[in-house]
């Protein structure tokens, strides 16, 4: 019942909040919570797979290393992930000034945020 009802709570926590940032995962006593995205539907905590396509782009582009990011402000780089890597999803927030969500990831000795353009769930196939 959670799990359908997490969209709504996210809502409500926003409008309470005033534009804040609002996370799931992680370090939260709720459920896994899923996140569709351009790229699929992603669950938090959970498993997915860096994706360096770009979607929009005309010839089409991939980026091989992806940078990781501190924080959600991608202030600092802390390490970088090669596209088709696996990830463990940690924690998801929401940055309403950009209108989409940051993942924190770790694969292997790599830990921080990527935006949401860079994950993808692991069923989906990630060619490039």
């Amino acid at each position: 019942m959670l799990t359908r009802t997490a969209p709504l709570i996210l809502a409500l926590l926003y409008a309470a909040c005033d534009g804040c940032d609002v996370a799931v995962g992680v370090g939260t006593d709720e459920p896994a919570t899923a996140i569709t995205t351009e790229k699929g539907r992603i669950t938090v905590p959970g498993r997915a797979v860096a994706d360096g396509r770009d979607l929009q782009a005309d010839p089409p582009v991939t980026v091989g290393q992806i940078n990781v990011w501190s924080n959600v402000s991608r202030t600092q780089r802390v390490c970088r992930v090669a596209h088709g890597t696996e990830l463990a999803l940690l924690e998801a927030r929401r940055k309403e000034s950009e209108g989409r969500f940051y993942f924190r990831i770790r694969s292997g000795e790599c830990e921080g945020w990527l935006p949401e353009s860079f994950v993808r769930p692991p069923e989906q196939p990630g060619g490039g």
